[in-house]
């Protein structure tokens, strides 16, 4: 990612690594990748996996865990902007949230929903 940070799979490559992250237990570094692709400024598609991946993961973290994400994007403007407006106010700076659909463990849409009950 360092070496070819204009790559195609640049995207691909940082929710990956977030997604190992959280499998490894590793949820500050899962948590600030994701607050990355949050605040991607030029790929929407980017900004909508991150926004999905959050809303599975849930907002209910310790002050120490948080303190942490803090730290590791501190000096990156686009992913402390896209973290203060979704820890503080639930929501993304690209609007995307008006048009979101709830994630849960069980089901993958509204649809899913529809065939189950």
């Amino acid at each position: 990612m360092e070496k070819y940070r204009h790559c195609r799979y640049f995207d691909d490559s940082r929710g990956w690594l977030a997604f190992l992250y959280r499998r490894g237990g590793e949820r500050a570094k899962a948590l600030a990748e994701y607050y990355r692709m949050l605040g991607n400024s030029t790929n929407r598609s980017a900004r909508l996996e991150a926004k999905k991946s959050l809303q599975i993961i849930g907002h209910k973290f310790d002050d120490a865990t948080l303190d942490q994400v803090e730290q590791l994007i501190a000096g990156d403007v686009d992913a402390s902007m896209a973290y203060a407006y979704h820890r503080i106010y639930n929501y993304a700076i690209d609007l995307t949230y008006q048009h979101a659909e709830k994630w849960d463990t069980y089901y993958e849409s509204k649809n899913d929903r529809k065939k189950e009950g």
